[in-house]
Formats: C-alpha cells, structure tokens, sequence
C-alpha cells in the first residue's frame, strides 16, 4: 500500500518523476541544489548579450540572407537591451534563434531527401 501511495505522489507532480523536465521557474528564481549549480534566471542585459552572441557567431554558416535575417534580430535585441525593454530584447532574441534552427532544419531536410531508388 505504501508503494501505491508513492507512485500516486509521483504522477501527481510529474517533475519528481526521472526523465521528466522539472516544472518552470519563477521569474527571478535560482536554478539549480548547490553553489556549483546555481544559476540564475533573471532577465538581464547581460543574459540577453550572452544569448545573441552565441546567435551571431552561429550565424557564421548560415547562407547570406540567413545570416542578414539573423544578425538583424540580434541587433534589434541589442538595441531594445540598451533601451531597458528587456521582453522586447528576449523576443528578438528568440526570433534570431528561430531564424538560425529554421535555417538548420530546412538544411538538415535537404540533405535527407531520399528518392525511392535510395531505398
């Protein structure tokens, strides 16, 4: 029975489960159980620059008007960071990520096309 009553608890808060992705956080709150885990996830200019950064040197193998329509997101989260609109900047920031993983993917599906003489 108390068994039963464990895997009763676990169904019903599915981010004690394994495998499952823990349940979102709280604006402002810290990730992570120790010092060498903690992270937080406040909205900050510097997080925004973190993010773009990683976008723009990605967009390194993106085609030239991938890259244009990445590195002009990137700049348009730049600006609204510097501006103090950080929602704004987190938007443009995961618009110029989608540009990137669109870019990637229709690649990605190029490349596997298979005719049925492949098979």
């Amino acid at each position: 029975a108390e068994a039963l009553e464990k895997g009763r608890r676990r169904r019903q808060n599915p981010s004690r489960t394994k495998g499952l992705a823990p349940l979102p956080r709280r604006a402002g709150a810290r990730l992570g159980k120790g010092p060498h885990r903690a992270f937080s996830c406040a909205l900050t200019p510097l997080l925004i620059e973190g993010i773009v950064t990683s976008v723009e040197t990605a967009a390194d193998g993106l085609s030239n008007s991938e890259r244009k329509r990445a590195l002009d997101r990137v700049a348009t989260a730049r600006q609204a960071a510097a501006g103090g609109d950080l929602p704004a900047a987190l938007g443009a920031a995961a618009d110029a990520i989608a540009v990137y993983r669109n870019s990637v993917v229709a690649a990605r599906h190029d490349d596997t096309i298979r005719t049925t003489d492949d098979i």
